[in-house]
């Protein structure tokens, strides 16, 4: 089952994020299936439906809130008619892909698809008419919900690939509000940057100057209180905890200078 936590917006990163302060409170399991007989695209289609299914369900009582107003207390006793939109959707890529209803070749949260990745234009935002319209677009060329026969979404996976979808015909955030997926779906430190640099930065860096020299050159720092030491280097690790991936950020740069051309250390 897939954990579904809440909460505030309002609650200071620092402090929501220790899990000794208690600022997510688990409103849900969402269920993790596997259908039978259907095709892989069949599979992930149903799959995807599911999980907006469940999500419109668990959420609802919240876009509710969202359009009337709830009375609430503060933190003083007073009452106040407070209002729930969706703020943002932590997730990582392939989760944002499935909340924003795109296929896996497209951005979550621009028109960009894999083959324009990389490419330095900036692409407009998928904002949530983009994507809406798209899906009823869908709806008039095929009908989603064929009746009972093998392969029968398989002419609608093809129509929804065409168009950069994943097959969902009811996204959750629909009706939450003025909610779009461009806005509340955040980036992902921990793979989007974070994992990113020890992927390819490090190993850039590995390639160039070696592993050994990279080692050598980051056992010989002087330790310092409050910078992590690397006694046998980062060449040999096999796992690295997002903590190890920020600590090794903050000498990376300094450990590599002279071994590589100064447009290497430029482009690192």
């Amino acid at each position: 089952m897939h954990p579904l936590l809440i909460s505030l917006a309002n609650i200071d990163a620092g402090v929501r994020m220790k899990a000794t302060s208690h600022a997510f409170a688990l409103i849900a399991y969402l269920p993790i299936v596997k259908f039978v007989d259907v095709t892989d695209h069949e599979q992930s289609i149903l799959k995807a439906r599911l999980f907006h299914l469940c999500l419109d369900k668990v959420l609802g009582p919240l876009k509710t809130a969202e359009a009337t107003g709830e009375v609430m207390s503060d933190s003083l006793g007073h009452n106040r008619i407070v209002h729930t939109p969706l703020a943002v959707y932590i997730a990582d890529y392939p989760e944002q892909q499935l909340v924003s209803c795109v296929a896996g070749s497209q951005s979550p949260v621009t028109t960009a698809n894999l083959s324009q990745f990389g490419d330095g234009s900036t692409h407009p935002l998928r904002t949530r008419h983009i994507t809406l319209s798209a899906i009823k677009g869908s709806i008039s060329r095929v009908h989603p919900y064929p009746p009972q026969s093998a392969r029968a979404l398989e002419p609608y996976w093809r129509v929804c690939q065409s168009l950069g979808l994943n097959g969902v015909v009811k996204p959750f955030w629909e009706d939450w509000g003025a909610a779009c997926p461009s806005i509340f779906l955040t980036h992902d430190p921990l793979h989007g940057l974070h994992k990113f640099f020890w992927d390819h930065l490090v190993k850039w860096a590995i390639n160039i100057m070696t592993g050994p020299e990279l080692d050598t050159r980051l056992k010989v720092l002087q330790p310092r209180v409050g910078v992590k030491h690397w006694p046998n280097g980062v060449s040999k690790l096999k796992q690295v905890t997002g903590r190890e991936y920020r600590e090794l950020q903050k000498v990376f740069i300094a450990s590599i200078n002279g071994a590589v051309d100064p447009p290497v250390m430029r482009a690192l």
